[in-house]
């Protein structure tokens, strides 16, 4: 946003992925599962689109597949998830023993030179609808870095909340949005990643 006007939206639902351009009236779309490495830098990110949200640390743990082990100084636990796929890196979640809070989480490349990285502090509890005693915590604070573009991106959530049913499904709906603000001009960015 900027003074109150939306210039972008970066947004997902269960399979797809999209970045609307508002003033250019265009939007870049692709899959999660057919989201490469090439399509991905088309679409200006250096990592798989569902890593942007691991990067948040609100998902949940893989029940197989994962690997526990402790930092250098035995402070933190250190996950290890594998690759989303061919091309793609590692990504680790360095947490809190004590809280089972993430601290920091890497997202990598194939090459195993690091994509992007987040710290995440200031812990506030989570207020969840219907569920008056719920201990649920979130970081307020989230700071990116993407190495190769010399980036740090800077995120302040305040009053979070678990809206359960409530929450809108207006923002997860891509042809409601392309409708709302007025977008015909869709790229694919699977298929154009794939025809290079």
């Amino acid at each position: 946003d900027k003074v109150s006007n939306t210039l972008a939206y970066l947004g997902c639902d269960e399979t797809r992925y999209w970045w609307l351009d508002l003033d250019a009236k265009r939007a870049l779309v692709g899959e999660h599962a057919k989201a490469t490495p090439r399509s991905a830098s088309r679409f200006g990110i250096p990592v798989h689109p569902l890593d942007l949200i691991d990067l948040l640390g609100v998902t949940g743990l893989p029940g197989a597949g994962a690997t526990a082990t402790w930092n250098e100084d035995q402070t933190l636990w250190v996950v290890t998830l594998p690759a989303r796929g061919k091309g793609w890196g590692e990504r680790t979640i360095a947490i809190d023993p004590d809280t089972a809070e993430p601290q920091r989480i890497e997202i990598f490349e194939a090459s195993g030179e690091l994509a992007a990285s987040a710290e995440l502090s200031r812990f506030v509890p989570v207020a969840v609808r219907g569920e008056v005693l719920s201990k649920a915590r979130i970081a307020s604070r989230f700071e990116v870095e993407v190495p190769a573009t010399d980036s740090t991106i800077v995120v302040s959530v305040s009053q979070p909340e678990n809206p359960a049913e409530r929450m809108r499904a207006a923002p997860f709906d891509l042809p409601l949005l392309l409708k709302s603000y007025g977008i015909k001009d869709v790229v694919d960015v699977d298929k154009a990643a794939a025809s290079k």
